[in-house]
């Protein structure tokens, strides 16, 4: 069985990769658990978009927020299955582009 594959996006991705990286690090702060139930991450100028596929924990949905902390940010959108679930910050929902 092949392992699950987050998507990860980011605004100017081109021209700032390091925001990607920084994506992989929050997710590797999360851990395994997480990872599972995570389908994409996106990054948009300091806001954090996580899709998730199932229901979180109200510790995994602190473990996502510490991590971002751990970047210097602070908001982070969540969606389940591209639906909006707890959001911090107004903006476009960018798993339905």
């Amino acid at each position: 069985m092949r392992p699950h594959e987050v998507e990860f996006s980011a605004y100017n991705a081109d021209t700032e990769p390091s925001r990607i990286d920084r994506l992989h690090r929050v997710l590797d702060v999360c851990g395994e658990e997480i990872k599972n139930i995570t389908a994409s991450v996106h990054d948009h100028k300091g806001t954090l978009y996580v899709d998730l596929m199932l229901m979180p924990t109200s510790q995994q949905i602190c473990d996502f927020v510490n991590a971002w902390r751990t970047q210097g940010e602070y908001l982070v959108n969540f969606y389940i299955n591209k639906m909006p679930f707890l959001c911090d910050a107004p903006g476009e929902n960018p798993f339905t582009r």
